[in-house]
């Protein structure tokens, strides 16, 4: 994954959640799927924390799953994806143009809106299918506990017998007008210091700061260029609502910035 290239075009990582192959990922191993989102819903109050601290308004929250799933046959397969379908008021999956063995769709879960991306693959041998699945759980900051609630709901149909990769979290907010370069910086640094974290790369350029720091208080870790992270933060000007944007993603951001 070309992340230099994403960053600096702030284009929305729609397919790293399939290819986090650049990365090694140590999930929460021997935790359940509810310790883990528990977890992750732990980390996601305290950047929130660490947002609000550092003087930003907070306005969207998600978090989100990737998992992999395998099929003995077509008809199990057709059988989950319906159930998937109706859980969550699926009208269709429509195929990626971009990218022809991924197709997405929109619901929502009681109010909730929510995404996915769907890979699919045959399984020779077996005539089955593997799927991979990413599932975004998006909603505003006072909707986090129902966010949270969407999140273990997915264990109850689409994650049983699935192999959980990773759940990431994410928290966008802002700042009231243009913030130099300088203090944009600062913002982010004092962020990553509020979960006594390291910065072990960056980016600076024109339009986007991006920072990828590692914490020894988050449990989950990615990495990058040999690095251990678990937290990334990036900032950018929105010109259009004049907004000094904020984003914070735990291992990483996995929204558009």
């Amino acid at each position: 994954m070309n992340k230099k290239s994403a960053w600096g075009k702030g284009i929305l990582f729609i397919f790293v959640i399939f290819y986090l192959g650049v990365y090694t990922v140590f999930a929460q191993g021997k935790d359940s799927y509810q310790e883990q989102v528990n977890q992750s819903f732990a980390e996601l109050h305290d950047m929130v924390t660490a947002a609000r601290k550092s003087g930003a308004v907070i306005s969207t929250i998600q978090s989100r799953v990737k998992l992999e799933k395998q099929f003995q046959s077509e008809r199990e397969y057709g059988s989950w994806k319906q159930q998937l379908m109706s859980r969550f008021s699926i009208a269709r999956f429509e195929p990626v143009a971009t990218a022809p063995d991924v197709f997405h769709a929109v619901g929502e879960y009681k109010g909730i809106n929510v995404s996915f991306y769907l890979d699919t693959n045959p399984i020779e041998e077996t005539k089955g299918k593997k799927i991979g699945l990413s599932v975004d759980v998006t909603g505003k900051d006072d909707q986090v506990a129902a966010i949270q609630q969407v999140t273990k709901v997915l264990k109850q149909n689409e994650i049983n017998g699935s192999h959980v990769l990773q759940i990431n979290t994410c928290v966008r907010g802002f700042y009231s007008g243009k913030l130099k370069n300088d203090l944009q910086k600062a913002k982010s640094k004092e962020i990553v210091s509020y979960f006594n974290g390291n910065i072990v790369e960056a980016l600076e350029d024109n339009t986007v700061l991006s920072y990828s720091a590692y914490s020894p208080q988050i449990k989950t870790q990615i990495y990058t260029n040999h690095n251990k992270m678990n937290l990334q933060v990036a900032t950018h000007y929105d010109e259009l609502d004049q907004k000094t944007l904020v984003t914070i993603g735990i291992p990483i951001i996995t929204m558009e910035y």
